[in-house]
């Protein structure tokens, strides 16, 4: 698809007003911009100077990348891009430093329809797998009805529809395997209501109740040997909580920490790894307490204020 200068200015308009609508395309490298005599003549045009700069992005780090960083972060930065991407670089350098083998690939799981595809790029390029860890997630914090509808929509998208599609895409490879493991990652919310996060908790709930059934019906079809872990842990210091305040006896846990309970977890084929220990408890509590005795302790140990100050993740 070709804006070119010499186009009478209903087809230049036509082709702009695709750019503007970032049209679904199966290659991002269809779209080009003929520099020609004349060129200058599409500066005239509204935001030519970022549809342009975008398109280029998407050439370089492919649409479906820049468009998931662009519906998190806001404006694409490339700097910070290439920081994500060179972390996971970093993860499989030390994983091949101590002697395993390991690979860097990028999915967005919230484009349901891509999984599929990456799965078979994975399977051709790789063969398949005999273990899944599902640990994207997203969260966005505030009064409920203040929060943009599109925002919570994502965060089911990704926390919940993208984490069960991904397990679809994988489930044969599981099933295949002498030995096999499926860990989705839920949380510590998935047992209680938390006010301004309550789309993210729901989500959450939404991995508990599948993750179990999951368990359970591996456990009735004789297949014993495919695993199901659901890792609830309270808030991680990963950037994704900045601001909240954490409940009473509840500290931000670190990622190493949690990790370190995952592996244990997945070792001992546990079908729950809770962080901290604290948080194993609230479940228990809530169900022998009377409602509003529950919705005191909850409130007075900051259980249910602890999103209040969320103020999300930022580039840093």
């Amino acid at each position: 698809k070709w804006i070119d200068a010499s186009s009478d200015e209903s087809e230049m308009q036509e082709a702009v007003n695709a750019m503007l609508a970032a049209s679904p395309i199966e290659d991002a490298e269809e779209w080009a911009i003929h520099d020609c005599e004349g060129f200058a003549h599409l500066d005239e045009y509204e935001d030519f100077d970022v549809i342009a700069e975008r398109v280029g992005h998407w050439e370089t780090y492919g649409q479906d990348e820049v468009e998931a960083y662009e519906g998190y972060f806001g404006e694409f930065d490339a700097d910070d891009f290439e920081r994500r991407i060179a972390a996971a670089r970093e993860v499989v350098e030390c994983i091949r430093n101590a002697g395993g083998n390991a690979h860097a690939y990028t999915l967005d799981v919230s484009k349901i329809a891509t999984i599929a595809r990456f799965r078979d790029k994975l399977h051709e390029e790789r063969g398949p797998i005999s273990m899944l860890i599902n640990n994207a997630g997203v969260v966005f914090g505030g009064e409920f009805e203040q929060v943009d509808l599109q925002r919570h929509l994502d965060t089911f998208k990704v926390n919940s529809e993208g984490l069960m599609a991904c397990t679809h895409a994988f489930m044969d490879d599981l099933i295949a395997a002498p030995r096999a493991h499926l860990v989705n990652i839920a949380s510590a919310s998935a047992f209680i209501g938390l006010p301004y996060g309550s789309t993210y908790a729901a989500s959450k709930w939404a991995v508990v109740g599948f993750s179990e059934s999951l368990r359970l019906e591996m456990l009735e079809r004789g297949l014993k040997q495919v695993k199901v872990t659901t890792v609830c842990p309270s808030y991680i210091a990963t950037g994704m909580f900045k601001g909240v305040k954490t409940p009473l006896f509840s500290p931000m846990l670190t990622p190493n920490r949690v990790a370190d309970s995952i592996l244990n977890g997945v070792a001992k084929g546990e079908a729950f790894v809770i962080e901290p220990p604290m948080a194993r408890s609230v479940e228990l509590l809530k169900g022998v307490l009377p409602r509003k005795l529950w919705d005191q302790v909850a409130r007075r140990t900051g259980v249910s204020t602890s999103m209040y100050s969320w103020k999300g993740k930022d580039k840093g």
